[in-house]
């Protein structure tokens, strides 16, 4: 079912039965017209760590409207301080960053505030990030990791954006970011935006204020179709590993890849029509039976 909620005024929504149907809708959408952002929880906007963290922390403390001028001081503090660091590191990564975007690229993808908004040109690759982080906070028991105690019925979202004519020639305000140098950037067949605008503080704000809100759609999936979409991303060999081609990626496939590995093959034997599925066991269970 679909849900237009004011083709000018408000980003689309649309309500997928599941995974799976979403995955139905999307097999047929052109790769290069779309980009896609995954979230685990369909209330929240499609905005950039630092646009966050501006409008909590920073906009509020300014007397008067706040001007663009602090916005970009912030962030850029931010910035020079990481390539300092960087550049003081004993083993320095092999290639550095050549521009400024290559560097709030990196930046970014080492958890730096930055106003970079990352996407995929995959549908199934924003599906990955928005399931992953539901399957982490709702279904992972391990001391590693503290589950939400938010009730799971809330859908994920997996935000579509049109790239028209008229938002790529806005080429000042909107800015469409490829850093080909970054290794996880390529894996995930990523890509960046960012809004320059000092009228607007984040995606939807910039394009309702230019009746483009049409543009964007936020498709809203049942998160407890959570297993299909783990099976379809071990089908496809999508995994932390893959996606994050560095230790951080071999290190959170390790915690987290067994248990949805179990996860998984449950999806996959209810496709095979086998009512004997196996029931679940503990991430203590799994570590065991490997050790034994």
């Amino acid at each position: 079912m679909e849900v237009d909620e004011g083709i000018k005024t408000e980003p689309r929504v649309v309500q997928c039965a599941d995974w799976l149907a979403f995955r139905g809708r999307m097999s047929e959408r052109p790769t290069t017209e779309f980009i896609y952002r995954g979230q685990r929880d369909a209330s929240w906007l499609p905005e950039s760590m630092y646009e966050r963290m501006f409008r909590k922390f920073i906009a509020p403390q300014q007397s008067d409207r706040y001007r663009i001028s602090d916005y970009d001081d912030g962030f850029r503090q931010f910035l020079e301080r990481f390539k300092d660091n960087v550049h003081k590191l004993l083993q320095p990564p092999i290639c550095l960053p050549t521009s400024e975007d290559e560097w709030m690229a990196l930046a970014r993808h080492h958890g730096v505030a930055t106003p970079l908004l990352d996407w995929s040109h995959d549908p199934i690759v924003a599906g990955f990030f928005a399931f992953m982080d539901y399957f982490r906070n709702h279904h992972i028991h391990h001391p590693g990791y503290t589950p939400s105690s938010t009730a799971a019925e809330v859908p994920v979202a997996i935000w579509e954006l049109r790239l028209s004519p008229e938002l790529e020639q806005d080429s000042i305000r909107f800015r469409l970011i490829n850093t080909i140098g970054c290794s996880r950037q390529v894996a995930q067949n990523g890509v960046f935006t960012q809004i320059t605008d000092s009228d607007s503080l984040g995606l939807v704000k910039y394009l309702k204020l230019r009746n483009m809100a049409g543009t964007l759609v936020r498709y809203e999936i049942p998160g407890e179709s959570y297993r299909d979409a783990l099976c379809d991303f071990e089908d496809l060999g999508h995994s932390f590993a893959t996606l994050f081609p560095d230790m951080y990626g071999a290190a959170e496939d390790a915690l987290i890849g067994p248990y949805a590995k179990r996860h998984a093959d449950i999806a996959r034997q209810k496709r095979r029509g086998l009512s004997n599925a196996s029931p679940l066991v503990s991430m203590h269970e799994i570590i065991k039976n490997r050790n034994s």
